[in-house]
């Protein structure tokens, strides 16, 4: 049975602040674990432990600022003596603050790396005026 809990948060990422003990109690008793690491300012990386898993187990959507990563692990014709790595389907949703976008997504080693970059636009950027 696939269960989705979803928890109403502020947007994790909000001018370059990182909610820490906020995040760091929420996905500590979560399924997949996660981490959240600060690349640079506006740039941010999320890395989700996946052993076991592949790529065609794993599904990543944005939708309304909302970062979904789900799975359902589909090798499970084994014969175990003793089955102590998780595999099983997960939800884990994100909500992000505006204007940050996806970037490069890669899985190396059983650990799944989303990158996320804040693209302010143009017209929202501060602006420099000149004296004439």
């Amino acid at each position: 049975m696939n269960t989705m809990t979803r928890v109403n948060i502020p947007n994790i990422l909000v001018d370059g602040y990182m909610w820490g003990d906020m995040l760091t109690n929420l996905t500590r008793e979560k399924f997949p674990h996660m981490d959240m690491v600060k690349l640079d300012e506006g740039n941010f990386r999320v890395d989700v432990s996946l052993a076991g898993y592949s790529k065609d187990d794993i599904s990543i959507t944005l939708d309304s600022n909302i970062l979904r990563i789900s799975g359902e692990w589909t090798n499970k014709e084994q014969n175990y003596l003793m089955h102590g790595i998780a595999k099983r389907a997960f939800h884990r949703e994100l909500p992000l603050a505006e204007y940050i976008e996806v970037g490069n997504i890669k899985m190396e080693n059983g650990i799944l790396s989303i990158e996320l970059n804040k693209e302010m636009p143009d017209e929202l950027k501060p602006k420099e005026f000149k004296i004439a």
